[in-house]
């Protein structure tokens, strides 16, 4: 009986032990600001017939989930975080964004990459934060420079939005 007791001891301790890492992994529970003055726009989207070059020719088609996102100001990408409720991803890099207001309301001319195998359909609310930071961006006629500015990095929340679907 008593074996039985540490068993069921060890089972639940090691059940919650991966609950707590597949949380602290997938999910930023930092606090985050529902003000937006860099103007980010984000979206999860199901695209069909996504364009990539393939080593192999023929290749595709591909369907995948987006992370689609643009922003009015120069910004610096640094994570961002997406759950459903039940399946959170947390991802993200050093990707800068172009500020502009040209592609408002078209997601498909929006940057972004895929965000991996997960159970999530068109129409799935999905709860969008993002870590940013303002980036200037100068230009001498020659390149452009990036200067970020990591002193004034935000964690935004986005709110809900749905799921949507489009062709690439």
């Amino acid at each position: 009986m008593k074996r039985i007791v540490l068993l069921a001891i060890i089972i639940s301790a090691t059940s919650g032990l991966g609950l707590t890492w597949y949380l602290a992994s997938s999910f930023d529970f930092q606090p985050a600001t529902e003000e937006n003055p860099l103007g980010i726009q984000a979206v999860v989207a199901y695209v069909h017939d996504i364009k990539t070059s393939c080593q192999i020719s023929p290749c595709g088609p591909f369907n995948a989930l987006m992370f689609k996102v643009i922003s009015k100001e120069d910004v610096q990408l640094w994570e961002y975080n997406i759950c459903n409720g039940i399946h959170c991803i947390r991802g993200g890099g050093a990707g800068f964004l172009r500020g502009t207001t040209e592609w408002d309301g078209m997601p498909q001319a929006w940057g972004g990459g895929t965000i991996g195998n997960l159970p999530w359909k068109v129409g799935d609310n999905v709860w969008i934060r993002v870590k940013v930071a303002p980036v200037t961006i100068t230009n001498d006629g020659f390149e452009e420079e990036i200067i970020p500015q990591p002193e004034n990095v935000m964690f935004i929340d986005l709110g809900t939005s749905k799921i949507i679907e489009f062709n690439d």
